[in-house]
């Protein structure tokens, strides 16, 4: 079966583009996968230079080769990382980044799909014809966006080229509910990697009607061998940012401040409060709550708004405090 490839990609720079991509490297390595890893960043790439990888050769190389009848295997391009993880770092000298042609990149797609299971391509932010190309030519797009405003002011535009590239499963993942859904994504990894067993797995994302951004993802899981033992769970996390208000029909965002008025931190706390919010869950707790002592530090809050409020910005109820 050949090989996935799966795109990450933003329209601004410092969102965690590649932190992203090697964390799924990592996971995928942790599944017994066989990845490479494209750095497109042609620019300033730091796939390498993030895995201490020394390269002798690069796409650059790779491509020239190529346009010159020398290339006979992708195995002499790529630097072994370890067992599971190969790269195909972005050139040594950004002024050969120019010289990479978006016509080689399905030729190299292709040659990196019969070898590895998943191939993860990081990219520059730059909608350029190499990132369009990769774009067109990807299983699966990850874009990464923040409340920035030139995020923002982007995103339509962004929406329009996934419709020209018949992208349909895509949505836009607030910060909360991508820390949510990752602690579910480690659990499964981590089950696999203890096991050798199998989980069924799927995420669905609900939307309202015709709008652009999901309310939340469904998320389920259950272990095949042990009958849902080890893996079992079926959740729904909320789309929801805290201190923003999203307008899901555009996928803006508008600052509210409430998060800041309704909560404070835990070295803050002072005996005036009713709930105690785990941050990463996004659950409610009773003040006396047993359960609530277990969230550590860094996520535990100690408010004192109305349930309603804390409602409106995405807390829910924990089951244990249900009322």
């Amino acid at each position: 079966m050949a090989g996935k490839i799966i795109t990450i990609s933003s329209v601004k720079g410092g969102v965690g583009k590649t932190t992203m991509t090697l964390n799924l490297a990592g996971i995928y390595c942790e599944l017994n996968k066989r990845v490479l890893i494209i750095d497109l960043d042609l620019y300033s790439g730091g796939i390498a230079a993030s895995l201490n990888v020394k390269n002798k050769k690069d796409i650059y190389t790779m491509i020239d080769s190529m346009a010159n009848n020398r290339f006979t295997e992708l195995k002499k391009y790529v630097t072994t990382y370890n067992k599971n993880i190969d790269v195909l770092a972005c050139p040594k000298d950004p002024r050969m980044g120019a010289k990479v042609s978006g016509r080689y990149i399905p030729v190299i797609f292709d040659l990196a799909k019969k070898e590895y299971d998943v191939v993860l391509v990081d990219t520059y932010h730059i909608l350029d014809e190499i990132n369009l190309t990769a774009l067109d030519y990807s299983y699966m797009t990850l874009f990464i966006i923040t409340n920035d405003i030139v995020d923002l002011k982007n995103m339509k535009s962004l929406i329009s080229i996934f419709k020209d590239t018949d992208k349909k499963n895509y949505i836009t993942a607030s910060p909360y509910m991508a820390d949510n859904m990752n602690v579910y994504v480690v659990k499964i990894a981590r089950y696999l990697e203890e096991t050798s067993n199998h989980v069924m797995y799927r995420v669905t994302p609900i939307f309202n009607r015709e709008e652009l951004m999901c309310r939340g993802v469904l998320m389920e899981a259950y272990s095949v061998e042990d009958n849902g033992e080890g893996i079992c769970f079926n959740v729904f996390l909320y789309n929801v940012q805290p201190g923003l208000d999203y307008i899901y029909s555009t996928g803006e965002s508008k600052y509210t401040g409430r998060f800041i008025d309704i909560a404070v931190k835990a070295d803050d706390v002072s005996d005036d409060y009713d709930y105690i919010l785990n941050n990463r869950s996004m659950l409610i707790h009773k003040h006396d709550c047993e359960n609530a002592l277990r969230i550590g530090t860094k996520n535990k809050i100690y408010s004192y708004a109305d349930k309603s409020e804390l409602i409106q910005v995405g807390y829910r109820w924990a089951e244990c405090c249900k009322q």
